[in-house]
């Protein structure tokens, strides 16, 4: 005979009956939180400021060699403008300007061009270019055959020898000692501009101001730069705010050469030309080709810096 159950007991066979998809749904969920959980918990890589926004006391090691292991290879700043990470830095006696290129085309324009780095004391944006007390410092002044020689090899490694470096790691050590040995005969020349009885010094200078470039193992183009703050009127006695430029100058294309040597497009050989000597593949019609506007044009900005205390 069919006997009701007992509202107790009914309740209970109710909750057994849906109990265990309702224990597989919440298992689920605990661990979909969970595994979200982990994710947020993982270190998400550091948005970089476009332009510096703190004073920067330089490392007690600081040396102007082209290596960025003094500062654990990471930066202030990352322009898109210049296409170069950066770091402006102190102490009590140099300004600092140590930069990474952004790829190969950034270095390759650093190389040819040369970095303009302008101190302005004014920091209204209507006045700092043009202010009379503008104190400029540019390097490389590279000779547009010699600049185009050394890019034709540092083409050469993004092009044919990035893909495995295992495989060329013979040719690829070859190279970077080639371009080592050709930055060190090319790139000999400072030129300052707003400091009196300066215009043209030797790297080798006894005024103090240095400047180097170097390409780094993986061919990343590295720019570092000392100013002595006597001649920017600058102390971290009375430190004060003033506007800083960073301008990579336009790439400048050879008119002719014995060699053959051009500046060359970085995706030319990547068709299978194979010769770094090529010239540069002329501009299709149609919208203008970003990297090409880029190496061709003046690229600039303005930020300010204040000099860090000890």
């Amino acid at each position: 005979m069919y006997k009701p159950l007992q509202p107790v007991a009914l309740m209970k066979k109710i909750m057994d009956a849906n109990f265990k998809p309702f224990f597989s749904a919440s298992l689920l969920l605990t661990i979909a939180l969970a595994t979200h959980s982990q994710d947020n918990a993982k270190p998400k890589p550091i948005k970089l400021p476009e332009t510096q926004v703190e004073s920067m006391r330089a490392p007690d090691n600081i040396k102007i060699d082209g290596k960025t292991t003094e500062w654990d290879d990471k930066f202030q700043a990352k322009n898109p403008i210049d296409r170069i990470n950066y770091t402006i830095s102190n102490d009590d006696k140099n300004l600092y300007l140590t930069v990474r290129a952004q790829g190969a085309y950034p270095g390759a324009k650093i190389v040819a061009g040369g970095i303009t780095f302008t101190i302005s004391h004014s920091v209204e944006k209507k006045k700092r270019e043009k202010e009379p007390g503008n104190v400029s410092v540019t390097f490389p002044l590279t000779n547009s055959i010699k600049a185009a020689s050394i890019n034709a090899k540092h083409y050469h490694y993004w092009n044919d020898l990035a893909g495995n470096v295992v495989k060329h790691k013979g040719a690829i050590d070859s190279l970077h000692e080639a371009i080592d040995a050709q930055i060190g005969e090319a790139c000999k020349e400072i030129v300052v501009t707003g400091i009196k009885d300066m215009d043209t010094l030797s790297v080798y200078n006894a005024e103090g101001i240095k400047a180097v470039i170097r390409f780094s193992d993986t061919f990343i183009c590295v720019f570092e730069m000392a100013i002595p703050l006597k001649y920017l009127g600058l102390s971290t006695d009375n430190p004060e705010k003033f506007s800083y430029n960073i301008k990579i100058s336009a790439i400048r294309q050879p008119q002719s050469t014995r060699t053959g040597a051009r500046v060359v497009d970085i995706r030319q050989s990547s068709f299978g030309s194979g010769n770094m000597d090529a010239p540069m593949m002329p501009m299709m019609m149609g919208p203008p080709d970003r990297d090409m506007v880029y190496l061709h044009d003046d690229t600039d900005f303005w930020a300010e810096y204040t000099l860090a205390k000890k």
